[in-house]
């Protein structure tokens, strides 16, 4: 009886030290058309091995083919997926730190590595081997975390698509225990003593970090029209500001204004005495004190980021 297309035995063989089983496989052309592709993939160490034992191991890997067979994935390499699909679907749709953050992810790391291997040839030995080469070159373990899940990211979206039927190639993949540095928090007297050296406005930011927990991205995109430096409730935009308080709404991150990180961070913060007669004492002499301006500018009214000079406004 005739065997169905797909279901075929293969030719397991040695080159060199290797076992390798050749074989043929359908497979979509950039034109969408279904073409057959002969393939010749390593098994094992010839040495490792016995010939019965990479049969074996062919039948598994022959197996996934005729899975496959129904359904033939495309010749797509990973790079493209990601410059076709991924991006424009996925990327386009996040915050511009989410896009830094995959931005640099992609670029610096995954596509180099990666980009050249068709979806469908991308397993977790490759992932794997990715990681190792990662950490070895001193790469902190929450960057190869990183990683890995841009990898699972890419993958679960071509699946979502239709553009792969396999496994996503990161199960399997073992990364190092993360190891955290301890955390050291300044005590009150040298936190005093930091803030008596510290020029202005560095100085009331660093202050208002300290007691109100805000990030920088947050203290650059804080304007004036959400703090409350009097006495009494103030409606801003529809919401109510509790005397001498802020509402953090936006933050300003590597050129670019934006809502919060998260929706925890989306707040309002009661503010100390010494908090209030700083920001009063800042608005007092900047030149930009309307409801959009900005608290924390430079001399022209202008974001401030860390590439930017600390001037008073």
């Amino acid at each position: 009886m005739a065997r169905r297309r797909g279901q075929q035995r293969g030719y397991v063989h040695q080159q060199g030290s290797m076992w390798y089983v050749a074989y043929r496989e359908d497979a979509v052309d950039s034109e969408g058309q279904i073409i057959r592709v002969r393939r010749n993939v390593r098994i094992a160490n010839a040495k490792e091995v016995s010939k019965r034992e990479a049969q074996r191991i062919a039948r598994k890997i022959l197996s996934r083919v005729y899975e496959q067979a129904m359904r033939p994935d495309s010749l797509t390499t990973l790079g493209d997926f990601i410059a076709n699909r991924f991006q424009p679907d996925v990327v386009w749709a996040l915050k511009h730190a989410g896009k830094k953050h995959y931005q640099y992810i992609l670029d610096k790391h995954i596509i180099p590595a990666l980009g050249d291997f068709r979806l469908r040839d991308v397993t977790s030995d490759e992932v794997q081997a990715l990681v190792k080469m990662k950490v070895e070159a001193g790469y902190s373990v929450q960057t190869v975390v990183h990683v890995r899940n841009a990898i699972s990211a890419v993958f679960n979206h071509a699946k979502a698509k239709r553009a792969y039927c396999g496994d996503n190639p990161v199960f399997g993949v073992r990364i190092p225990e993360m190891e955290r540095k301890e955390t050291h928090a300044l005590s009150f007297e040298a936190g005093r003593e930091l803030l008596m050296i510290l020029p202005e406005p560095v100085r009331t930011m660093a202050l208002l970090s300290m007691t109100a927990s805000l990030n920088v991205a947050e203290m650059l995109g804080l304007r004036w029209k959400r703090l409350n430096l009097g006495g009494e409730m103030a409606v801003i935009g529809g919401e109510v500001l509790e005397p001498w308080s802020l509402g953090v709404r936006e933050n300003y991150y590597r050129g670019k204004f934006g809502s919060v990180k998260a929706k925890s961070r989306r707040r309002n913060l009661p503010l100390s005495q010494s908090v209030v007669e700083a920001l009063s004492a800042l608005r007092s002499r900047s030149r930009f004190t309307g409801p959009e301006d900005l608290v924390f500018c430079s001399g022209k009214g202008t974001p401030l980021n860390e590439r930017t000079s600390w001037g008073v406004c």
